[in-house]
């Protein structure tokens, strides 16, 4: 009796070259005209599909790994258009980000900030689900869905405490009434953790913040 040979990593090699790189970039060609957006859910769904299909068979770790490594920015491209899209029914006050910009950016008029201030009592309301951005529902896995959408709160949370302070340094009562809702109030109305427990996680190497490609479907 011939001895049994042992798995080695020849055959998902030829697997992932002959079969899956050629499905992938399939993928890739057809979402190419796709809304940013709509395009990273299409391409997350083919690379999560493609990482279930391959962790059932031996010694693909590598290609896993790689895998995972693909969905990152597609991952990113969400976070941001969530964002964005929070900040477009939220008005225009939080339109500028005085961090990125690196320039001095004029305090919005008291009508916006009385408009943001609204627009954050109804989020306040519905923090699961309020602002959605749509093509987000598209994506496999409620848990992905969720990392998503608490990344880009987190973002815009920190976006409005800049706008927050800027405000009360800005010693305009009158203004300053626009904007009673204060950062911590907010962050806990968000669902957010607190930022000491969100700290401790990143010292310990992982961010609740962060959305894992990971995440089961």
């Amino acid at each position: 009796m011939s001895e049994r040979r042992k798995p080695t990593l020849s055959i998902p090699a030829q697997l992932i070259a002959r079969v899956l790189e050629p499905a992938l970039a399939a993928c890739e060609q057809l979402s190419s005209r796709l809304a940013p957006a709509d395009r990273s859910v299409h391409l997350l769904n083919c690379l999560q599909l493609a990482q279930t299909g391959l962790a059932v068979l031996e010694m693909t770790e590598p290609w896993l790994e790689e895998l995972e490594a693909r969905q990152k920015p597609h991952i990113d491209c969400l976070v941001e258009e969530q964002l964005e899209h929070f900040v477009s029914r939220l008005g225009s006050a939080l339109a500028d980000d005085p961090s990125r910009s690196g320039s001095i950016v004029p305090l919005p008029e008291p009508l916006c900030l009385q408009a943001l201030s609204q627009g954050l009592a109804e989020l306040c309301e519905q923090p699961e689900a309020w602002g959605t951005l749509p093509p987000l529902a598209l994506l496999v896995g409620r848990q992905r869905q969720q990392a998503v959408r608490r990344a880009a709160l987190n973002m815009l949370w920190h976006r409005y405490v800049q706008l927050y302070m800027r405000v009360r340094a800005a010693t305009d009562e009158d203004l300053a009434e626009q904007l009673p809702l204060a950062p911590d109030t907010l962050r806990e109305a968000l669902l957010l953790p607190p930022l000491i427990e969100q700290r401790e996680e990143q010292d310990g190497g992982g961010s609740q913040e962060a959305p894992s490609s990971t995440l089961g479907s």
